[in-house]
């Protein structure tokens, strides 16, 4: 919508603090800062340490598919905008994502639409391992599940943000510009930091819940997605039915190669 010309440009002293990957024009702005994650089941500790990366996750895969058939659950990029994004960015990021895909399938491992919905499966033990799920969501949900484990990967974490941007034809330009104002303020994000699991991006806001605090515990592994026109690419019929393509040969041509009975 803002590369439509629906969003009007923010003045620049209002993102001056701001970094320049979380917003676009001064039109999109990215307010939160939520990485994805790994969340595992206390079952799985029962045969093997949980992977704190992706090379650890691909060997579990790997090495445990007879007991972990049926027992992983990631998103279905086919069906879900959320996963879909995530399989575009981390396809970008390491040509390895396509041997983690076929491990999934290996696994047999099961295609959500939703993070909910393998978090309930984990809270409700039918799931041992839930793949790429929104840190957001699942910090509340292992907060309330306390046997849950929740992994930032050590190696690369995407991070995910939510948008926002004035309209261009608000009617109540003023309200609408005073609201973006907070939003990126230092008051408004410690609102956001401490009040709710979203993640703040302001560069000031260092607590818990803060981009920075993340950070420091995480090293180098955040890879926040940049708002950049490479994100309208990925909307190109012709470029997303090549991705899923691709995405589904692997997965299926690795559960086909499981021999029978193993």
């Amino acid at each position: 919508m803002a590369n439509d010309g629906y969003a009007q440009a923010l003045d620049a002293d209002l993102l001056a603090h701001w970094p320049d990957w979380a917003h676009w024009r001064r039109e999109l702005v990215a307010f939160t800062f939520e990485p994805i994650v790994m969340v595992y089941h206390p079952r799985l500790r029962e045969f093997s340490e949980p992977p704190e990366n992706h090379a650890q996750l691909l060997g579990l895969l790997q090495e445990q598919k007879s007991a972990l058939r049926g027992r992983v659950a990631t998103y279905d990029p086919a069906k879900s905008g959320a996963g879909y994004s995530y399989a575009v960015e981390e396809s970008r990021l390491t040509p390895r994502y396509w041997e983690l895909v076929a491990g999934l399938g290996g696994v047999d491992a099961a295609l959500n639409t939703t993070t909910a919905q393998t978090l309930q499966g984990l809270a409700e033990g039918r799931y041992w391992l839930g793949y790429n799920l929104l840190g957001s969501y699942a910090s509340a949900f292992v907060d309330e599940h306390p046997e849950l484990e929740l992994v930032i990967p050590d190696d690369y974490a995407l991070v995910v943000q939510r948008l926002a941007f004035m309209a261009k034809q608000a009617p109540h330009p003023e309200a609408a510009r005073r609201f973006m104002r907070f939003l990126v303020s230092k008051e408004g994000q410690e609102v956001i930091a401490s009040q709710t699991s979203l993640g703040a991006i302001h560069p000031e806001v260092t607590g818990s819940g803060s981009a920075a605090r993340l950070r420091a515990e995480a090293g180098g592994a955040m890879r926040p997605v940049e708002l950049t026109p490479e994100l309208l690419a990925a909307l190109d019929r012709l470029k997303r039915r090549a991705l899923l393509t691709r995405w589904q040969r692997e997965f299926h041509r690795a559960r086909q190669a499981v021999p029978e009975g193993q």
